[in-house]
């Protein structure tokens, strides 16, 4: 029996031939790179807290609320 490809989804969608099979790393190089990546995300969070921050305080203090209260 002979490998036939999917006909249901194009050649591209193939994840062999997209990269989007990980690469294979050794342990300390992975925990480096996720280390590298949560301080991202940490410094990304904080920065989206302190943008709402600003927000709420601009709507708090705006002059509709002044007016409507």
């Amino acid at each position: 029996m002979t490998h036939e490809p999917n006909k249901l989804r194009p050649p591209e969608a193939d994840v062999t031939r997209t990269g989007a099979v990980p690469v294979v790393v050794d342990r300390v190089t992975f925990q480096a790179e996720l280390d590298a990546l949560r301080v991202r995300e940490k410094a990304h969070t904080h920065e989206g807290d302190a943008l709402a921050a600003a927000r709420a305080g601009a709507y708090r203090w705006s002059s509709w609320t002044q007016l409507s209260r």
